[in-house]
């Protein structure tokens, strides 16, 4: 091959350099294997398909950029770390899955891009790297870095967005970078204790990671643009809110997280507020429900049933008003009415119960700490018997003695307990008639007993949303088949006993999901994708017609 455009150097017989930058990868390659050095202007290779760079391509010096950019490189020779490059250093967007332990030799007097390879490590040499502009790392699948790699010189951006990194080796603290340092998207989950020595110039960019708390040092931190910490699930204690309260730079968390600090910094004043305050109880508080839910109260207290009126209520913890209007609008609004279809029969019937406070442990009372910013409602933990009821008033708050509610609260069977409705709140048996007998914590085991008291040993199991009792007739196949296309629209999910009176046992079907559902017990065993009551009652009407014996 004839080789042309060469300039001999008057230094040295064995250095030439190239006047023309515009050389295909052959000339280049012959005058490698020539020459111990070769000074090109400036190199331009991007998208040229080339799989491979001749052995000692670290031979050459690049007074300007040497582009290599959208290539299919997968490794670099032993050699590339002896490359001088004056300008930027582009490797962007080829298939690298690892660098030459020389690579730390480079030097490069701009931006170093490695962005969009499929580099899993670094070699330990990566560390003396000098890089004057920006070094670009992301899109990688690096899930560590080098212990050198603190002692790397980044006078421009440093880009690690966007790899699988889950943390950072203890030299990272030792960084100064020029420009911006972006760690985001990555899985990082701790920060190493050496984190707050960094020294960043613009923004450093933590976002998107695993992290939940900052080591003691990061408030040592210098940031000249902006602090960037949201989408992490943080521990909001004490050290983190102090952090971010003090922090003097500016501090970007994301909405949600500056709403979760808001919380925590009221939370901490309301329980500060209780330790120094002692709770003031008026001697008489309210608190609002529905009639058909008078008997249970009666016989197991307030505060001693597993329903939630509201997502954020706790168990265990009744809530009480200091006058009725308060006590009335939470039972007319409460959540879980938005999921009943008898909506009515609750709302129109909404009671207030007027409490005397001296029959209470006054200790077992703490304000109500889903309503920081007021003063007008409170938490009672435990259980309240109906012997604290002095009153029941009605909704237009016409006082009425407890001889006026008998109805609700003495009655042993109503309309709550046969019913042809049904709710997601609501299980119980199916009769021979088609109806329900309903069996929940409001309803259920004392009128069980009185008025059916063949069913009074058979305990529901834990979840059940309906019962079948012996072989069913086709009244209970065709409520049951109603009821469990109710629980699947509504809820995705249906469990259904069968009491098999002959054999003496329980047969069990579980219905996870519409689309996901499963059945399997030790007599029939059969799974169904896209579950319906029609399925499941053909099932039940095959075993009995032909597994039972």
């Amino acid at each position: 091959m004839k080789i042309r455009i060469l300039k001999k150097s008057n230094d040295n017989l064995n250095v030439y350099t190239v006047t023309n930058s515009n050389i295909s990868y052959e000339e280049l390659e012959e005058l490698l294997n020539t020459y111990d050095k070769v000074i090109i202007p400036r190199l331009n290779w991007s998208d040229r398909g080339i799989h491979s760079l001749p052995e000692n391509f670290g031979n050459l010096e690049v007074e300007g950029s040497l582009y290599l950019r959208y290539n299919q490189l997968t490794s670099l020779p032993e050699s590339f770390g002896n490359l001088k490059v004056g300008g930027d250093l582009d490797l962007y967007r080829n298939k690298l899955t690892s660098l030459p332990e020389s690579f730390g030799n480079l030097k490069v007097g701009r931006d170093l891009g490695l962005g969009e390879n499929k580099l899993t490590s670094l070699p330990e040499s990566f560390g003396n790297l000098e890089v004057e502009g920006d070094l670009t790392l992301y899109f990688n699948q690096l899930a560590s870095l080098p212990e050198s790699f603190g002692n790397l010189k980044v006078g421009g951006d440093l880009g690690l967005r966007n790899n699988k990194l889950t943390s950072l080796p203890e030299s990272f603290g030792n960084l100064k970078i020029g420009g911006y340092l972006s760690l985001r998207n990555n899985k990082l989950t701790s920060l190493p204790e050496s984190f707050g020595n960094l020294e960043v110039r613009e923004d450093l960019y933590l976002g998107d990671n695993e992290l939940t708390s900052l080591p003691e040092s990061f408030a040592n931190i210098k940031v000249g643009g902006k602090l960037r910490l949201p989408n992490n699930p943080w521990t909001i204690d004490t050290n983190f809110v102090n952090f971010c309260e003090k922090y003097k730079g500016e501090l970007v968390l994301g909405d949600k997280l500056e709403e979760e600090i808001k919380r925590f910094i009221k939370l901490k004043e309301w329980e500060e507020s209780i330790v120094d305050e002692k709770l003031s109880i008026p001697k008489y508080l309210y608190h609002a429900t529905y009639k058909p839910f008078l008997k249970s109260i009666k016989e197991k207290g307030l505060g001693n049933t597993r329903k939630k009126m509201w997502s954020d209520s706790v168990s265990g913890v009744v809530y009480l008003a200091t006058n009725e209007d308060v006590a009335y609008s939470y039972a007319e609004i409460a959540e879980w009415l938005d999921d009943i279809e008898d909506y009515e029969k609750y709302v129109d019937n909404i009671v207030i119960l007027k409490i005397d406070t001296d029959k209470l442990d006054k200790t077992r009372f703490k304000k109500d700490s889903n309503v920081i910013d007021g003063d007008d409602t409170f938490e009672y933990h435990g259980v309240i018997s109906f012997e604290s009821v002095e009153e029941v008033l009605d909704k237009h708050h016409v006082g009425g003695s407890l001889s006026d509610y008998k109805e609700y609260i003495d009655s042993s069977m109503n309309d709550a307990v046969k019913t042809n409705s049904f709710t997601p709140y609501t299980a119980g048996y199916i009769l021979e008639d088609g109806s329900l007998l309903v069996m929940d914590e409001y309803h259920g085991e004392a009128e069980i007993r009185e008025f059916y008291p063949e069913y009074s040993n058979t305990h529901p199991e834990e979840d059940t949303c309906v019962r079948l009792y012996g072989r069913p007739n086709e009244a209970q196949y065709k409520r049951l088949e109603e009821i469990i296309d109710y629980y699947l629209d509504h809820e995705g999910y249906c469990k259904v006993e069968v009491w098999d009176k002959p054999l003496g046992k329980y047969s069990f079907y579980e219905v996870y999901s519409l689309y996901e559902g499963a059945c399997k017990d030790t007599t029939w065993d059969e799974k169904i994708g896209n579950w319906t009551g029609y399925k499941l009652v053909q099932i039940i009407k095959n075993y009995f017609a032909f597994g039972a014996k």
